[in-house]
């Protein structure tokens, strides 16, 4: 009962996180955020432990005819329907890969695909490199961290037609790189709302 009680704490400051390591207490807030829980199934010293994250799922209604309806009037701006945006998630944690794309889900946005890290990212963009308006990018990863990868796709594009990047972190200062490499910040554990504004903004999308 004591480990239940203390098991979603945040951790010590002080301590020195190695990298993939999964911080239960961020993922616990990231699961609560979207109607979801994160369990202790199982534990056994020595061997590990075993989490179990359920969340709930909803089917998208969206149609042609409801797109059409609500399509804003505007001769000046190139405006985009969430249906119809792409985004590319760059994040090492499977759990986290998971939750970002419910949260992306239920806002709306339907076209989402995955990376594991900022190399496998590069190799989607070089492999179709018009594909993806818009870039979540983890900023801790291991062998490739998000700053590196952001730096490389600002190289593959010349800032000709690049994608938007907004930097998914946990830090709370990220010194002065978000002028330089990323269009916006999103901080975990994420916002959904937020994310969703900061989306809308960045690519002049309604819903």
């Amino acid at each position: 009962k004591q480990l239940m009680s203390e098991l979603f704490l945040p951790i010590d400051a002080k301590k020195t996180i190695k990298p993939g390591y999964i911080n239960l207490r961020m993922n616990y807030l990231l699961a609560q955020k979207i109607g979801g829980n994160l369990y202790l199934k199982s534990s056994t010293p020595n061997h590990g432990s075993c989490f179990e994250l359920s969340i709930i799922a909803y089917e998208s209604n969206n149609s042609d005819e409801e797109k059409n309806t609500i399509m804003p009037d505007s001769d000046d701006i190139k405006l985009m329907h969430k249906s119809d945006i792409k985004i590319l998630v760059v994040e090492d944690e499977l759990i986290n890969r998971v939750i970002i794309e419910k949260i992306l889900l239920l806002k709306g946005y339907i076209h989402v695909d995955m990376a594991f890290n900022g190399q496998q990212a590069l190799n989607m963009l070089i492999n179709d490199i018009d594909k993806y308006d818009i870039i979540l990018l983890d900023i801790k990863m291991p062998e490739m961290s998000g700053v590196e990868c952001a730096e490389n796709i600002h190289t593959l594009y010349q800032n000709q037609n690049r994608p938007k990047i907004i930097a998914l972190t946990a830090q709370l200062i990220i010194d002065n790189i978000k002028e330089k490499y990323f269009d916006e910040i999103e901080n975990k554990p994420i916002d959904s709302d937020e994310l969703d504004k900061k989306i809308k903004k960045l690519l002049n999308c309604y819903d």
